[in-house]
């Protein structure tokens, strides 16, 4: 997700989110870049509570943000709290810190 997305916009990503995520078995891996993203209305909060829903339903093994905009990350951290998600995230501040965190969940 990058810059400001629109309510239609972020319903469009959340419909895909629940999607992808009913195909998955669980223990799978998110890896979520929002490094970019500015959430930009209460509405798309909405629909961002649905998808961290469906992937809480799902049992993810990991999830891991990279985070930049210190915004962003607390309104995700708010959604996610909101929804009543139990899910765990773990913050990294690049891609390549992610990608190192997801190859160390794999070698368990």
């Amino acid at each position: 997700l990058v810059g400001f997305l629109s309510e239609e916009e972020m319903k469009e990503a959340a419909e895909k989110i629940v999607q992808g995520v009913s195909s998955l078995r669980p223990g799978f891996v998110v890896l979520d870049d929002v490094s970019e993203f500015k959430l930009s209305s209460q509405e798309g909060m909405t629909h961002l509570m649905k998808a961290h829903q469906a992937v809480n339903a799902g049992k993810p093994g990991l999830v891991v943000r990279v985070t930049g905009a210190v915004l962003a990350k607390s309104r995700l951290d708010r959604s996610r709290r909101e929804s009543g998600t139990d899910f765990e995230v773990v913050d990294v501040e690049s891609l390549e810190d992610a990608e190192r965190r997801i190859d160390e969940f794999r070698s368990r």
